[in-house]
């Protein structure tokens, strides 16, 4: 196929509440969508892919304008090539983008006018085998960000009774309040899995109070995200080794190289893949099949991203066949959103829907 031309818009849309965590807030997502246009050789026809790059600046380093001001430039470069394979579209995108977030939602609207043109699922391009199960179905977590306690403690309440068992609990910014915070929600669903996630923002040693407290409180830690800094890999080890639950480095990792020097620290068990962080879902799934040959648990997760974002994660989770830990929530944390298709959901479980390329699209509000 033949990229016609790549463009941009924005996509800004309020969440319910604050996104809270250790190293920043969003009252609004800023991102991106990313419209790419290919024309299929055979037919002459123009077919249309779309792909979210979506910002936590605090994480990312990236912003709205960023992305649009990055696609705009990359047209220039990407505008008349051709696409045969991966390797075709990884050079070419290495050559007109310098951060994975703009890259990402561009890989991404490419790989679903690339299925369009295959008339395949985007998994099938990643590399999926036959799923002799029958549809593709995985179970989320649902993320509480850092508020007061007792409205964190409403918070899990109010997803239990929609049916979620997981908790994805950020922590980080106070340890007092994030004791509160554990015994609010032990108070409101004992039976709760709790993963701890402090996005870097923890010493070792106050990484394990907290798991001492979620002991003292009889919670489940199903496991504990990212409790040191990116580059504290040997305190990243030490909670690993003492955790009695998958470690999961997620800022640690955005590189294959990373993701082998926390492997020969013993740094995590597990890694948490991210289309933003690592440029797309060609090379998360490089990291991810890499991972797995390493003994290492696989989460997959998103920025606060549409279901146009989770849905290619959800390609990405189907291409590596069997993933661990699914962290894609976030869609249910915005006032609306703009896509529809890709998945379907009931409470937390999501079922994968094989259409061509992505399989969503823009409802009429978009």
């Amino acid at each position: 196929m033949r990229i016609a031309r790549i463009d941009a818009r924005p996509l800004s849309i309020p969440l319910r509440e604050p996104f809270v965590i250790s190293s920043g807030r969003v009252d609004t997502t800023r991102g991106a969508v990313v419209i790419a246009r290919v024309v299929d050789e055979r037919s002459g026809a123009v077919l249309r892919g779309i792909g979210e790059a979506a910002t936590l600046p605090a994480v990312t380093g990236v912003d709205q304008a960023d992305i649009l001001r990055a696609v705009t430039r990359a047209n220039a470069v990407l505008a008349g090539q051709t696409v045969e394979g991966h390797s075709d579209l990884r050079a070419l995108l290495d050559d007109a983008f310098d951060d994975p977030v703009s890259r990402a939602g561009t890989e991404v609207a490419l790989l679903d006018a690339w299925g369009k043109h295959e008339r395949l699922p985007a998994h099938a391009l990643l590399g999926s085998a036959k799923n002799g199960r029958g549809a593709y179905r995985v179970t989320t977590d649902i993320t509480l960000p850092i508020a007061e306690p007792a409205h964190v403690g409403d918070l899990a309440e109010s997803w239990r009774n929609a049916g979620f068992s997981a908790l994805k609990v950020k922590v980080g910014r106070d340890l007092d309040d994030d004791a509160r915070t554990l015994e609010h929600i032990a108070r409101r669903f004992p039976k709760a899995e709790v993963r701890l996630d402090a996005n870097g923002a923890l010493a070792a040693r106050d990484a394990m109070t907290l798991i001492s407290i979620m002991r003292s409180l009889h919670l489940t830690l199903g496991c504990f995200e990212q409790p040191c800094a990116a580059d504290d890999l040997e305190g990243m080890a030490h909670v690993t080794l003492l955790a009695g639950a998958p470690v999961v480095a997620d800022e640690s990792v955005k590189t294959i190289d990373d993701l082998f020097a926390v492997a020969h620290k013993k740094a995590a068990t597990a890694v948490n893949l991210k289309l933003m962080k690592h440029g797309g879902p060609v090379e998360a799934g490089r990291i991810g099949r890499a991972a797995q040959r390493l003994g290492m648990k696989i989460m997959v997760g998103a920025m606060v991203e549409t279901r146009l974002g989770l849905a290619a994660t959800l390609h990405l989770a189907r291409s590596l066949g069997q993933v661990d830990l699914v962290d894609l929530d976030t869609a249910l944390l915005l006032r609306w959103d703009p896509f529809e298709g890709g998945y379907a959901q009931s409470g937390a479980e999501l079922t994968l829907l094989d259409g061509e390329g992505l399989g969503v699209c823009e409802t009429a509000t978009a």
